[in-house]
């Protein structure tokens, strides 16, 4: 369809693009005297070698009134771990999918450090996921306060309550305009797009090409009264 073929064209300029203007690859950022890295939106260090993410998600932006949900976890400001995905099942509430998106994102952040663990990188604290729905952090923070809103989320629910409870995991808010994880989950704006990819790749994005100023047309009027 011609959606299809303008989507792949969009894909193919954005190669090009990337090429041209050398942003492929990724930067590793660890601070040198070990005291940890502050990542955009949060408003306290994380410290160095530890893992820290992001975790968004939309609320029916696909087709078959489904959901989609953003993940990014890092280590000293690299990225490590990146996914971009349709929930498994259609959501009531926005906060509902923000909710499940969670519950799914945290199991890989747990693994990851897991993973680091087993390689001798203590894990100091709870996991620190930023969340910029306001509403998922309080159901999280205050158990069964909104049960009667919530029924239908009970499993995951009370998973994440526990993590929550045994001090595993915390929930830090993030602005939206520092939601990483948000270019995962759909199109953006541009500045906002550039924000976000200069955070996962660790580099600045070059900025957006202006357009140049399209050239007015003479009437042929006044041409012929200029030539005369």
């Amino acid at each position: 369809s011609a959606a299809m073929v303008t989507a792949a064209t969009q894909i193919f300029r954005y190669f090009k693009w990337t090429i041209e203007n050398d942003v492929e690859g990724r930067c590793f950022r660890a601070s040198s005297d070990g005291g940890g890295v502050v990542p955009p939106g949060f408003k306290h260090k994380v410290k160095r070698n530890n893992v820290y993410g992001y975790i968004d998600a939309t609320y029916l932006s696909e087709e078959r009134s489904l959901c989609r949900y953003g993940v990014v976890y890092f280590v000293n400001m690299c990225t490590v771990f990146e996914l971009s995905r349709r929930l498994p099942d259609i959501a009531l509430s926005s906060t509902e999918s923000e909710y499940v998106g969670m519950s799914l994102g945290v199991r890989e952040g747990y693994y990851i450090r897991m993973v680091l663990e087993a390689m001798n990188e203590a894990q100091h604290g709870p996991l620190l996921v930023g969340q910029d729905n306001k509403s998922c952090i309080q159901i999280v923070e205050n158990p069964g306060r909104h049960h009667g809103r919530t029924k239908h989320l009970d499993v995951h629910l009370r998973w994440i309550e526990r993590e929550y409870e045994r001090e595993r995991l915390a929930l830090v808010y993030v602005n939206t305009e520092f939601m990483v994880a948000d270019v995962l989950t759909k199109a953006l704006a541009y500045e906002r797009h550039a924000r976000h990819t200069s955070a996962m790749k660790g580099h600045k994005m070059p900025e957006k090409e202006k357009k140049a100023p399209k050239k007015r047309k003479v009437a042929f009027e006044e041409t012929d009264q200029m030539e005369s």
